[in-house]
């Protein structure tokens, strides 16, 4: 079993879809992926450029979280487009959050390796975490 509080990074797709600036009241995480792609909906601004400007610090580029487990299709369409793998983040960081809505995000850990992501782990091994990783222990 891989604790994913050691995990240092993981896998990522660049150019990930996400939503921002707006959402839900709270940050409970989904339970389900219906939760979730609800969640990216009430986003209010779309951008396609996750995962794109490491230097800029910010978690939708450099970052994931383990709100959903590896490689979960999360669906939205935007423009008539439809995308299959969203993430979203609550508030762009620093926009909002002094009038007290916090940043919290959504961003999924993707790889094109089927059924799994490579993760670097705080001890410095890499290890593979398959999709069908249980979130709960």
């Amino acid at each position: 079993m891989i604790a994913i509080i050691g995990t240092l990074v993981g896998e990522v797709k660049a150019w990930t879809p996400y939503t921002r600036n707006g959402g839900p009241a709270n940050a409970q995480m989904p339970a389900t992926v219906a939760e979730a792609e609800s969640i990216v909906a009430s986003g209010a601004q779309f951008k396609n450029t996750g995962h794109t400007e490491w230097p800029d610090g910010r978690v939708h580029h450099t970052g994931f979280t383990v709100t959903l487990s590896p490689n979960t299709k999360v669906h939205y369409t935007h423009d008539g487009r439809f995308y299959e793998e969203m993430d979203y983040n609550s508030w762009q960081e620093g926009k909002n959050g002094i009038a007290g809505h916090p940043t919290y995000a959504m961003i999924t850990s993707r790889s094109y390796h089927v059924g799994l992501v490579q993760v670097a782990l705080l001890d410095g091994s890499v290890r593979s975490v398959t999709d069908s990783i249980d979130r709960e222990l």
